[in-house]
């Protein structure tokens, strides 16, 4: 049982609202728009997703062991960065994670393989885009988290990729609003992995992972995580003014006061990045406000 413990926490699942927001506004949206809204394919979405999530996390800690970044990692701000530890702790061998990060791909694969039998192929490229993006962020010969793409990467699948894949799945259609409404989520998703690569900087440079913080340095990165987070909301209000989303997503806004504390957070600590914990938890917070906003407007 004290095994089986330690593969869920290598899971890191505290931060897949990341990805259920978003499953959940392209759904969301399919039913605003008058579509045919399927219960068991929201689920079995959402679950493939969430799956290839986890198995991303997982994947993530591997290859960083094997770049050597977690393993001289101790400046991380946990549960929030630095991976799950459990490699570095003597709980778990790679190969242990390894085989777990497999089995959540493959299920994920055989999850969205059913869905595909009822809303047909559609649904087959976003969850294959998203499982390569979760792999080749750190996998070679991409290593897409060491190169300063990594964090546009994350906007694009953490919004717009996972939103329309929920959305083509109850609609058996694209429609580019999807992808539209969702970038906001996308973006403070990014702003979530800005802050959270602070505490792992210090690693993250001796090993070659030059992600924006360690190509901008922490001033600079501050700056980063502030413009991020401004633009979410500015393409959020945007949106609203557009008529893509109804008046009442101004709700969504409701995030910035949590976006704006994690700023002042990061701008007071920035050099002593382990007491980052709680803008963490802030930035987190802010996007759960946002997306759970826009949701909602589109289930009324």
């Amino acid at each position: 049982m004290k095994k089986l413990w330690y593969f869920i926490l290598e899971t890191r699942a505290g931060i897949l609202s990341t990805t259920i927001l978003p499953a959940a506004l392209g759904s969301s949206l399919a039913y605003n728009l008058g579509k045919k809204f399927n219960l068991l394919i929201f689920w079995l979405v959402l679950g493939g997703y969430c799956l290839i999530h986890l198995g991303s996390n997982i994947i993530n800690d591997y290859f960083d062991s094997i770049d050597g970044t977690d393993n001289i990692n101790t400046g991380f701000a946990a549960p929030f960065s630095g991976g799950g530890r459990l490699l570095q702790n003597g709980k778990l061998s790679r190969k242990e994670i390894l085989g777990e990060a497999v089995l959540l791909f493959a299920a994920a694969a055989a999850l969205f393989a059913a869905v595909s039998l009822k809303a047909g192929s559609i649904v087959i490229w976003p969850a294959a885009l998203g499982t390569a993006s979760g792999i080749f962020y750190s996998a070679a010969p991409l290593k897409i988290s060491r190169t300063g793409y990594g964090e546009m990467l994350v906007t694009a699948v953490f919004g717009p990729l996972i939103a329309l894949g929920a959305f083509c799945a109850q609609a058996g259609e694209f429609n580019i609003l999807p992808v539209i409404i969702s970038i906001p989520l996308g973006l403070l998703t990014a702003a979530f992995v800005i802050m959270a690569e602070f505490p792992d900087r210090e690693a993250d440079q001796k090993t070659g992972k030059k992600n924006l913080v360690v190509r901008l340095g922490k001033k600079k990165g501050v700056l980063l995580f502030g413009a991020v987070s401004l633009l979410a909301y500015a393409v959020e209000s945007a949106c609203i003014f557009r008529g893509y989303v109804p008046a009442a997503g101004l709700w969504a806004i409701a995030g910035m006061p949590f976006s704006v504390m994690a700023f002042i957070e990061l701008f007071r600590k920035h050099n002593t990045p382990e007491k980052l914990g709680f803008a963490c938890a802030m930035a987190l917070i802010a996007h759960f406000i946002s997306g759970a906003a826009l949701v909602a407007v589109f289930v009324r």
